[in-house]
C-alpha cells in the first residue's frame, strides 16, 4: 500500500484549482466552480480523508489479517468512488450550446407557432 499523507486532499484541491486557473488563462475567460462541482470536490476530499484514516488503521492492524482484509476492501471501494466522482468534475468550461439546441429550447419555451427563428 502506498502511504498517503494527510495533506493529499488539500494537494488535490490546489491541483484542481491550478488546472481551472490554467484553463481560464488559456481561454481568456473567468472560470469558477459551479455549486455542484464544489459539492462534488468536497465529497472527493472527504473520501480521500477517509481513505487516509483507513490506511492508518490498516498499518496499525498488522497482526489482524481479517481486519486488514476488511479495511483493504473498504479502501478499494473508496478508490472506486473517488474515480467516479473525479469523472464528474471538469476544469474546462462547458461546451457552448449549438444553434440547433438553442432553437429546440426556444420552441419548448414558446411553442412551435412562433416564427422568430
Amino acid at each position: 500500500m502506498t502511504a498517503i499523507c494527510a495533506s493529499t486532499s488539500r494537494q488535490l484541491q490546489r491541483d484542481l484549482d491550478k488546472e481551472r486557473e490554467s484553463s481560464s488563462q488559456r481561454l481568456s475567460q473567468s472560470l469558477s466552480w459551479t455549486a455542484s462541482e464544489r459539492a462534488i470536490v468536497g465529497l472527493i476530499l472527504d473520501e480521500m480523508d477517509r481513505k487516509s484514516d483507513l490506511l492508518k488503521a490498516y498499518e496499525v492492524c498488522s497482526g489482524h489479517p481479517k481486519v486488514r482484509v476488511k479495511l483493504s476492501s473498504e479502501m478499494r471501494l473508496i478508490e472506486a468512488s473517488i474515480a467516479r466522482l473525479l469523472k464528474q468534475v471538469s476544469t474546462e468550461p462547458a461546451a457552448p450550446k449549438s444553434l440547433r439546441s438553442v432553437k429546440v429550447g426556444f420552441v419548448k419555451l414558446f411553442g412551435s407557432g412562433c416564427k422568430a427563428i
